[in-house]
């Protein structure tokens, strides 16, 4: 709990920058988009319906594979980094035998 008072604090204190890129942001300029798209292309009301669930299929499809690729990247490349660290305390390792 002390956490998350220290937490919100700070966040109050500093806050975010201004011009640092924040995905909500990404995600407000695609929707955006999208609905100029929707309001250019659909002639009635029922065509905004079916483009408005096309534009949420599409932003939950996104909000959910880039994340997971994200993840699924700097995973493997952490094992990686982790696998070569085990590997030079075998190499530090074993040079040390041999010199004794």
């Amino acid at each position: 709990m002390v956490n998350l008072i220290v937490a919100v604090i700070l966040d109050f204190i500093i806050g975010d920058p201004y011009n640092f890129p924040h995905p909500v942001k990404l995600m407000g300029r695609i929707i955006s988009i999208e609905e100029n798209l929707a309001r250019r292309v659909s002639e009635s009301n029922e065509g905004l319906k079916i483009m408005g669930l096309i534009i949420v299929s599409i932003n939950v499809f996104l909000g959910f594979v880039i994340p997971f690729y994200i993840i699924k990247i700097t995973k493997s490349i952490y094992n990686t980094l982790q696998d070569y660290k085990y590997l030079s305390y075998i190499h530090l390792y074993s040079s040390q035998i041999i010199t004794l």
